[in-house]
Formats: C-alpha cells, sequence, structure tokens
C-alpha cells in the first residue's frame, strides 16, 4: 500500500506538530527529517492492518476540525492544532484518545532514527549512520 501525496502531506503536518522543531537549541523537529520517504517505506513493508490504520488515523486527524470549524489539521494555526490534539487525547472514548498517540508512535520512529536526534537527545552510541530510507539518492 502507499499513501497518496496528499496523505503524506496531511501526516508530515500531524508530525510536525506532534514534534515540532525549535523546542531545544540543536534538538530537530520532525519538519527535519526526510518524513515522506520514511512514510513511503513504512506503508511499503508493515504488515497491511498497520498501513492501513496509519491511512484511516491520519484521515481522522486531518478531518476532525471539521466538526468546531470549517478547516483541516493542515491549516489551523500551531497553537490551535496542539489544543486539538490534547482535545482528542482527553476524549472519553478509547479509540479517540489513542489515535494521536499512534500517529505520534509513527512519527517518532522515523525522527528518533536520524542520528543528529540522538545525538541531541544524549545516546550514549548514537548510530552514526541514517537509515537506508533516510539517504538521498
Amino acid at each position: 500500500m502507499r499513501l497518496f501525496h496528499f496523505e503524506r502531506r496531511w501526516l508530515r503536518s500531524l508530525c510536525e506538530a506532534m514534534l515540532p522543531g525549535g523546542v531545544r537549541p540543536g534538538l530537530p523537529g520532525a519538519g527535519d527529517v526526510p518524513l515522506e520517504r520514511f512514510f513511503d517505506e513504512f506503508t511499503r513493508s508493515a504488515p497491511l492492518d498497520a498501513a492501513i490504520g496509519v491511512r484511516a488515523f491520519t484521515w481522522v486527524l486531518t478531518l476532525a476540525p471539521l466538526v468546531w470549524r470549517l478547516r483541516t489539521f493542515g491549516s489551523l494555526r500551531p497553537s490551535d492544532q496542539v489544543r486539538m490534539l490534547h482535545a482528542l487525547e482527553g476524549s472519553r472514548f478509547y479509540v479517540v484518545r489513542e489515535v494521536p498517540g499512534l500517529i505520534k508512535l509513527v512519527a517518532c520512529l522515523a525522527w528518533a532514527s536520524q542520528p543528529e536526534v540522538q545525538r541531541a537527545l544524549g545516546v550514549p552510541q548514537p548510530d552514526d549512520r541514517p537509515p537506508p530510507w533516510a539517504v538521498l539518492p
């Protein structure tokens, strides 16, 4: 399974809101990682139900703001994006509470695999080689 271009763009927007840059000097954000290539690798190699879950949860999170206002997640201000994610995480429905966390888990797989992130986090022996999907051809 492969995500459509607009789905990769939506997923990138979600990841950037969950792992923003500039939080700590020297610590890259999700926007500093080649996420689209990771998404392609993940949806190609992950079990089909995991890939379908990422696609479905991306749609849910991107379109969730339509319930409150006529905007998608990517068109919200960063502070409103964070507020919306926190509201979903506080839902009384288990599935709704877990959706942001599952997308953040996928984002962290890409983000934390980067040598510069590992060094900034103080990993004792960071892997200096980026994963194959992160190496430009």
